[in-house]
């Protein structure tokens, strides 16, 4: 009878070691599971992010190419006044010298 109790006693003894080990068990899998899955949403936040940055750097360089290119035609607008300036100080000259 005493060897039954004592055996009874291991057994429940296993059965919550057991249960205790399944339920780890479980609980480390989750956790695993939530961690992949956390990897995943960085991993796609990041690709996100990196192709906002390459979006962002061509708009940059469209808006820096169209700003080069306004600086061109304002020099040239400058040298066209002042050839155009040039143009009627001859003219003038030329009328003083009819």
């Amino acid at each position: 009878m005493y060897l039954d109790n004592s055996n009874q006693a291991v057994i429940e003894g296993l059965k919550k070691e057991r249960m205790m080990f399944l339920t780890a068990r479980r609980v480390g899998a989750k956790a695993d599971e939530n961690e992949r899955k956390l990897v995943d949403d960085l991993k796609r936040l990041n690709e996100e992010l990196h192709n906002r940055i390459i979006q962002m750097e061509k708009e940059l360089d469209g808006k820096q190419a169209l700003e080069l290119e306004l600086q061109q035609l304002r020099k040239r607008l400058t040298v066209l006044k002042q050839v155009r300036a040039s143009i009627k100080k001859l003219r003038e000259m030329d009328i003083k010298l009819e």
